[in-house]
């Protein structure tokens, strides 16, 4: 591409096919779950806190519970954690390629080799589950009254493929049977989707979803993202960079859009003006 209105009307065409989910990336380790590349300050490299998972989402529930002004289902106290800095194994998607394009571009004006990527995915061809159910009821995984309990049986579930698959169709054909047409399904040799409900301020302005990786083991997750979806490679100048960032503010797409809250604001003015 050698000017941003191309980019942009090739993108426009994209955001108007119905059912696909896009990552836009500017490192190959930003394919990790943020569990897996957590930032020390210290050390000033990145460390895997995946052994740590259920004992940081415990903290968070039993802490955070004052707070919580809703009765949150499994998976959304966990995007919810994810939302307020505690790293997971969820992975951030959009149904908005412009937004793909922000998270792709704005924070890094030097990527890794000078490219910056798109990764898009068409959900028909994916496993997807819609938290507008409670899972706990149609994946049966209740082995306790706590809430990490029932996440790490949902995590168990999710890496037995024949019992996953078994709770997918039989949960599709019992709301089909109440007439209710649903998007969940399951597919063979594809990626879990979470669709969540539309919870909060920053899941609407970002049109997001999450992408849930059975396995934290090594590269597994950013490699099936590699292997499981389709992508499409920016190599840009720093002026045409430049210029894109400027193309998406004038429709809109800025951070004070997309993460609706006092503190992107703030986070807003201090980097326009130290600019």
């Amino acid at each position: 591409y050698k000017s941003a209105p191309q980019l942009f009307n090739d993108i426009i065409r994209a955001q108007r096919s119905e059912g696909l989910a896009f990552r836009g990336v500017s490192r190959s380790i930003e394919n990790k779950p943020k569990i897996q590349r957590v930032f020390d300050n210290k050390s000033l490299l990145t460390v895997d806190c995946s052994e740590n998972e259920f004992q940081m989402l415990n903290d968070f529930y039993r802490l955070g519970r004052p707070y919580f002004t809703v009765n949150y289902d499994v998976l959304d106290y966990v995007a919810c954690a994810q939302h307020y800095g505690v790293p997971t194994r969820l992975i951030d998607w959009t149904r908005d390629p412009f937004v793909a394009l922000f998270f792709a571009v704005y924070n890094n004006a030097s990527p890794e080799d000078d490219i910056y990527t798109i990764y898009y995915a068409n959900l028909s061809e994916h496993t997807v589950i819609d938290r507008i159910y409670n899972a706990a009821t149609w994946f049966e995984v209740e082995s306790g009254s706590e809430f990490i309990l029932k996440y790490k049986s949902f995590i168990e579930v999710i890496n037995d493929e024949n019992k996953f698959r078994e709770c997918v169709l039989e949960r599709r054909k019992t709301v089909e049977e109440l007439g209710i047409i649903d998007n969940c399904d399951y597919n063979e040799n594809s990626l879990l989707f979470f669709n969540p409900p539309m919870s909060n301020d920053r899941l609407i302005a970002q049109q997001g979803l999450f992408s849930i990786p059975p396995s934290l083991k090594n590269n597994h997750a950013a490699d099936d993202i590699k292997k499981k979806t389709d992508y499409f490679k920016l190599i840009f100048t720093p002026d045409f960079r430049d210029d894109m960032i400027i193309f998406l503010n004038n429709m809109n797409y800025t951070p004070t859009r997309l993460f609706p809250e006092l503190e992107s604001i703030g986070n807003y003015i201090k980097r326009k003006y130290v600019k």
